[in-house]
């Protein structure tokens, strides 16, 4: 409303210029004020509708969308506040640090739907921080002191042993790396308070048993493999640790105790910025901003844009809490200009529109960068790949600075090296931004040099050639790209386009004139924009949906049929494919793996990998780790293979029913089918990680008791029969679960989201109403 009142009052100023001073202006200021009319009604509807009933709503993107990967310190946000209106600039402007400012990976959704508000919409985490991970923080100085005490605990004054114990746990709960420092949201009394609870029975427990868990695992080891300085032997020490932890009820009731209070604490926190009220019909919880009154907003905006850099006085993030982030902003209004006047050259619609043609939207996925927390090299390169070849994009943006990030070169190798077997047929944008601090670079070059000419021969200053500082930047872009593009080119994937641009004038003013018509941020975007358009409109054939005569454009086209989804998913479960291709591979893979104690290093990749719907094969020498196992996680593979374009394109003819007809309905399930090969690791993620392994994080001490837990619990999903489906089709009322039916549940509900999903991408990239 008060974007209205303002575009009223501003109206009312200018009618008053038109009357007494341009007659001739009124018919342009009445068209101006129209379409800020229809901008602000449209705002105002998607608003109340969100408001009033968030049901309603889905927040989750489903349009045209940009990959955008960088290492970490290279600029990516500053990328991000160039797609934005200036109030929302601003906002994502305050998450600019010095480097590892991106903790969660985060969609950012540039839609003309809004204009003067942010909808900043989230899924908490869970657990917070996983039981395991929280023994592992408070425990981890107690295996060097076992290792160092060994035989002199039985004379060492259990005072003592607290005082040390005191230190270590005032550093876990005062950690300052920003992936590992959620307790420092929670004020410093109630830290403080934790640490008094856990110290004595920590100390006490260390005083009774410590000389027994450290012979335990000394004697798991053979002799000349346990000097008390070897990795072996804290190996040992750790995971004989957990186990005693794991069987002692008392220092187990403390634990619990403290840690049920943190995670509660935690979640209070969150849920004094998220209502738990506000959440959308995809589950997201959301906060709306007024991005033109931020002082309204001052709290929350505090709490979430944040550069993380706690090191330096700066507060943690609120998304160190989320596992999803979603941030939709008012798109800059030079590039809904240029995405409307591009519309005229199309037959249909825009790509960028939605398929009733309300909005123009752009959604750029903003990664964590690379080498973040200067991990394994190998580690990074493994993300590098899962970002490429795991996530829907329709253009990938790559930053390659021209000046200042350390880690450039380490990418440029890693990228060289993937997209030497890249196989998307996407634009590949190369933004070699920083050329502001490049130009001034050469320009300090130049002017040195010519200082120490001028002090030996007493000749002029020359003056700095433009057109050299031009041909400098080019050559300079396309020379630290070369090795990617080659790459690219040699396998003729992907329309390859490197682009120079600064974001910050240069301090030479005679450069910024030069520089900027072609490297300025205005240009350089709407190049990708116009670029990514092009693409997609050579690709794309769009589909003609005709609403039926008794529905309303408001209506969404399509309605999922849970039912008809869960016949159609009892046939093909019933199918002896199935059971060789799923459910017998899955159990013998579970029944292979139980017992196994997964080494550390493999089960943490486990979790990464689950959540990307991926198993994991861990081999390590079990001669040497004697505590631990190797392990092959490949069931979830197997549960992938339920996903198959016949069962799609069954769902998509018997279980959607579709508000109106569409004119290609061939094509328009081959679209759903394509979709459906990389919503397969998301539907396996869903169940496999989101409702079965995530659960287990705050119920296990130690990763053996959570990887165990896993497969006992993952077993009842590969035995389910048809028996199970029909009682779930014929009792469920969307309320109460019939008996033996969870399992069920899981699947239906993971499937329908995925369906969901996957006729929303469609309808809005393929789609247009007639």
């Amino acid at each position: 409303m008060e974007s209205l009142v303002r575009t009223f009052l501003f109206m009312k100023m200018i009618l008053f210029l038109s009357v007494h001073y341009r007659p001739y202006l009124r018919s342009v200021v009445v068209f101006w004020f129209l379409i800020q009319l229809q901008k602000g009604m449209l705002e105002m509807k998607f608003l109340k509708t969100l408001q009033d009933d968030p049901s309603k709503v889905k927040l989750r993107p489903s349009g045209v969308t940009a990959l955008l990967v960088a290492p970490t310190a290279s600029g990516k946000t500053t990328v991000t506040a160039q797609f934005a209106t200036y109030g929302a600039a601003r906002l994502l402007n305050l998450t600019i640090g010095e480097g590892s400012s991106t903790i969660v990976d985060r969609q950012l959704v540039y839609t003309s739907a809004l204009e003067h508000h942010m909808i900043v919409s989230v899924k908490p985490k869970t657990p917070y921080v996983p039981l395991p991970e929280f023994i592992a923080r408070i425990t981890s100085r107690l295996v060097d002191k076992l290792a160092t005490y060994q035989r002199k605990l039985r004379m060492i004054d259990v005072s003592e042993i607290e005082s040390e114990v005191e230190d270590d746990l005032e550093r876990a709960f005062n950690n300052t790396m920003n992936t590992q420092a959620e307790y420092s949201l929670l004020p410093v009394e109630d830290r403080l308070q934790v640490v008094r609870e856990l110290t004595g029975p920590i100390a006490g427990f260390l005083k009774s048993k410590g000389l027994e868990i450290f012979n335990h695992a000394a004697n798991s080891l053979d002799v000349d493999e346990a000097p008390k300085n070897s990795m072996k032997l804290r190996d040992a020490i750790k995971t004989k640790l957990h186990s005693f932890i794991q069987s002692d009820l008392q220092i187990q009731q403390v634990i619990d105790k403290v840690y049920t209070r943190l995670n509660e604490s935690l979640d209070h926190y969150f849920h004094s910025f998220f209502d738990k009220e506000n959440k959308s019909a995809d589950d997201y919880y959301f906060k709306i901003i007024d991005v033109n009154t931020p002082s309204t907003h001052k709290e929350f905006i505090l709490a979430f844009f944040s550069n993380n850099n706690i090191q330096k006085g700066s507060k943690l993030s609120l998304e160190v809490l989320c596992d999803e982030i979603v941030i939709h902003l008012p798109m800059k209004e030079t590039i809904v200009e240029a995405i409307q006047e591009d519309k005229v050259r199309r037959q249909t619609r825009s790509v960028y529109e939605d398929f009733n043609q309300n909005s123009i939207s752009l959604t750029l996925v903003d990664t964590q960068g690379l080498f973040h927390l200067a991990s394994d090299e190998q580690m990074e390169q493994d993300r590098l790949r899962h970002m490429l070849y795991s996530t829907r994009y329709d253009a990938l943006i790559c930053l390659t600075p021209m000046h200042g990030n350390p880690n450039g070169t380490k990418f440029e190798i890693q990228m060289s090296q993937e997209m030497a077997k890249y196989k998307k047929n996407v634009p590949v944008f190369f933004l070699c931004n920083k050329v502001d601090e490049y130009a001034d670079k050469l320009q300090k070059d130049n002017s040195t040099a010519s200082n120490a000419l001028d002090d030996l021969f007493n000749d002029d200053k020359p003056e700095t050639n433009q057109i050299d500082i031009l041909k400098s930047v080019i050559s300079r872009a396309e020379e630290q790209t070369k090795s990617i593009t080659l790459a690219l080119k040699d396998r003729k994937q992907g329309n390859v386009c490197v682009l120079p641009v600064m974001f910050k004038d240069p301090v030479n003013q005679l450069d910024r004139d030069s520089l900027d018509p072609h490297f300025g941020a205005l240009a350089v975007v709407n190049n990708i924009v116009q670029k990514i358009a092009d693409n997609l409109a050579q690709a794309a054939s769009f589909i003609k949906f005709t609403y039926h005569s008794n529905v309303g454009w408001s209506q969404r086209p399509f309605e999922v049929n849970t039912k008809m989804l869960v016949q159609c998913l009892r046939d093909t479960w019933s199918k002896a494919e199935t059971n060789n291709q799923v459910k017998r591979p899955a159990l013998e893979n579970i029944e292979h793996n139980q017992g196994r104690n997964p080494h550390g290093n493999g089960f943490n990749a486990l979790v990464i990998r689950l959540k990307r719907g991926e198993g994991w094969d861990s081999n390590i020498l079990e001669g040497y780790f004697k505590n631990h196992h190797s392990f092959h996680v490949r069931f979830p593979a197997n549960l992938s293979n339920i996903i198959s374009a016949e069962l799609i394109a069954q769902l998509a003819n018997a279980a959607v029913e579709y508000n109106g007809e569409i004119d290609g309905k061939d094509k328009f399930i081959s679209h759903i089918i394509e979709f459906f090969k990389e919503a397969q690791l998301q539907f396996v993620a869903d169940i496999l990680y989101h409702q079965i392994f995530a659960n287990l994080l705050s119920t296990y001490y130690s990763n053996y008791n959570v990887f165990q837990g896993f497969l006992n619990q993952s077993e009842p999903l590969f035995q389910l029969t048809p028996e199970q489906f029909s009682v779930y089709a014929e009792s469920y009322d969307g309320q109460q679960l019939p008996n033996g039916t969870e399992y069920v549940h899981k699947l239906v509900t993971a499937l329908q989201r995925q369906m969901e999903n996957a006729l929303s991408l469609v309808f809005n990239r393929f789609v247009y109403v007639e």
